[in-house]
């Protein structure tokens, strides 16, 4: 069986470790490993509970340790850093509450998801190890300008993609509901890397909330494979086989 718990051996290990730290770079573990006390104690009471006057348990949601606990996420691959915070607490205080629409179970819209969106695509892939094939910072604008958001942070509820959806680009998106959307470059990043790209493993998704700049007949999509990429082609038929088609709610 495989050890869950910590052990006294990699608290020595971690002190060594610092010890290195001090003597080449000046400074310790310590922002390390509160960010790491941070993140398990939020995780760990995200979803709490309590029995109703009719002995019924009824779970709640702290929303607010989802808020840090998915900026903690972002902060770790280096979203805060490369925007100029020096702390986490400082980029914490620059991402918004959970919005009031954006409570609750969330339907179909199962994942809440932070989605920052302040730094270029070039410098979000970077961080995430994400290839750009055949494109730049430049190269998307999005499919509807009037749901955007623009270069900002902020909460969205998204709906995963299945594979094996065999319609077309223009099919699925007319095939939307009038509270659905499809998602931006941005926001495939921000779900699939939130969710694990092992869940995603062996098949693609298509980014419906974006077009390419150049030629808005064409959508970008987001390959999961061994090797994670945003690509682009002219698909012969409008869709590529096994590759998924992931919205959110407007």
């Amino acid at each position: 069986m495989i050890r869950s718990t910590f052990t006294t051996e990699q608290v020595r290990q971690l002190r060594q470790i610092e010890h290195a730290h001090v003597k080449t770079r000046g400074r310790g573990l310590h922002a390390e490993i509160q960010d790491l006390v941070i993140r398990a104690s939020q995780q760990s009471r995200i979803v709490e509970g309590h029995f109703d006057s009719w002995g019924h348990y009824v779970q709640t949601v702290d929303y607010n340790r989802i808020r840090v606990s998915q900026a903690l996420d972002l902060w770790h691959e280096g979203w805060g850093r490369e925007l100029g915070f020096g702390t986490f607490d400082e980029y914490l205080q620059t991402i918004p509450e959970v919005p009031a629409e954006l409570l609750g179970e969330g339907g179909r819209y199962a994942y809440l998801t932070l989605v920052d969106a302040r730094l270029s695509l070039s410098k979000a892939c970077g961080l995430l190890h994400v290839v750009l094939d055949k494109c730049d910072d430049d190269s998307f604008v999005p499919f509807d300008p009037s749901v955007s958001s623009g270069a900002a942070a902020y909460w969205i509820r998204a709906y995963a993609p299945r594979c094996g959806d065999t319609r077309s680009v223009q099919e699925r998106r007319a095939s939307f509901e009038a509270d659905e959307t499809g998602l931006s470059v941005h926001e495939g990043l921000a779900l699939v890397s939130g969710l694990g790209w092992g869940r995603f493993r062996e098949y693609g998704m298509y980014l419906l909330g974006s077009v390419l700049r150049a030629a808005r007949a064409v959508t970008p999509y987001l390959l999961c494979f061994n090797t994670q990429a945003i690509c682009w082609n002219q698909p012969t038929n409008g869709w590529v086989p096994d590759y998924g088609f992931a919205s959110r709610q407007k």
